[in-house]
């Protein structure tokens, strides 16, 4: 854990102090997700919050459609493939 936290201070990302257990079962509530047990462990210490990583803790309106759109993605993509591409592995 230590040394992630190392290796983002040393990219100069932007880190708030950790999420408490509440805000997590909340985000997991809310996006419908399970944070793995390393990432659970990670935003319980540190949250990253430059312009790349998703704020968890913002709740706005906004924030939360952006994510729940980020989260969507990669279903989004392999649903497309499927669709237009006939692509199936």
């Amino acid at each position: 854990m230590d040394a992630i936290i190392a290796i983002l201070k040393k990219k100069k990302v932007e880190l708030a102090p950790g999420l408490t257990e509440d805000e997590i079962r909340k985000c997991e509530e809310i996006f419908d997700i399970q944070f793995p047990v390393a990432l659970k462990n990670l935003l319980k210490e540190v949250l990253p919050i430059s312009k790349e990583f998703i704020n968890w803790r913002d709740n706005s309106k906004r924030n939360v459609l952006q994510i729940k759109k980020r989260l969507d993605w990669p279903w989004e993509g392999i649903v497309f493939d499927i669709e237009e591409n006939d692509f199936w592995v």
